[in-house]
């Protein structure tokens, strides 16, 4: 049986974990969880919280390519990398490893070489794109720049959120992965590079740095709402003078803590 180590969390890590067990698919000899995973499942559930419940080894390090964490995983002899949201990037020492065996396959939520970085879907609904993809590649040095073993396309909605695109990429992805699960254990799978002239990458931020202009139109202002809500997280925001104001009332814990107000 092949030997799994499955890298992130959120739904995606969990989904995959849940159907490789079930299922008897492979062995997960490990998993290595994000800073940001608490136990605690609220706006996404929690790798580590699954993974002690059964009995899988767990790590859970500030620096992925530390020489102890590659160590643990050099010494488990695992046959392929699961990196599924993964907000942490893999070292050369990781990436040369399994080169020789059957890789590290990452999914993003995008349509590859397009929307590379953090947040894709905020910024498909902010770009009106139409329509919107998640992908599977293998890793290599770089973000989000590895060779291209499957996608998913679909469309955005007229009214599409934030959050109801993350959604519906979940469903997408987590089909693309159990469709292609068996080949990625079984032998490297054919690919396609990524097309480098048609990339675009976006950085850990928000459009207009998450204010809301009020001199924009109707229809540009509500995108902007849109694009950027997402319950849990901080919201759009409004600058009346020198105050500060969220606009959505579920924002005010966060608000309160950085002396906001909400209008109702």
């Amino acid at each position: 049986m092949k030997r799994i180590v499955i890298v992130g969390g959120h739904e995606q890590a969990c989904n995959m974990l849940d159907h490789i067990m079930q299922n008897k698919i492979a062995e997960v000899v490990l998993c290595i969880c994000r800073q940001d995973d608490s136990t605690k499942e609220s706006i996404f559930p929690s790798l580590m919280k699954r993974s002690k419940e059964l009995d899988i080894p767990v790590l859970q390090p500030k620096k992925i390519n530390s020489h102890r964490v590659f160590s643990c995983v050099e010494k488990l002899n695992p046959d392929i990398v699961l990196s599924l949201q993964n907000n942490m990037i893999f070292g050369e020492e990781w990436i040369n490893f399994f080169e020789n065996r059957l890789g590290i396959a990452n999914i993003h939520y995008s349509p590859l070489p397009r929307y590379a970085g953090y947040w894709p879907e905020m910024w498909a609904i902010w770009n009106s794109e139409s329509d919107f993809a998640v992908t599977l590649h293998y890793v290599s040095i770089g973000v989000d720049t590895g060779p291209i073993i499957a996608q998913r396309y679909f469309k955005i909605s007229e009214l599409e959120t934030r959050k109801s695109l993350y959604d519906k990429s979940t469903l997408e992805c987590f089909k693309m992965l159990k469709d292609n699960i068996s080949s990625l254990i079984e032998e490297k799978q054919p690919t396609i590079d990524q097309n480098k002239s048609l990339r675009t990458y976006f950085p850990k931020a928000l459009p207009n740095d998450g204010i809301l202009d009020l001199n924009w139109d109707f229809e540009t202002q509500l995108r902007f709402i849109r694009a950027i809500a997402f319950p849990g997280f901080p919201g759009p925001k409004i600058r009346i003078g020198d105050n500060m104001y969220t606009i959505l009332k579920e924002d005010l814990p966060f608000f309160k803590r950085i002396g906001t107000s909400v209008i109702e």
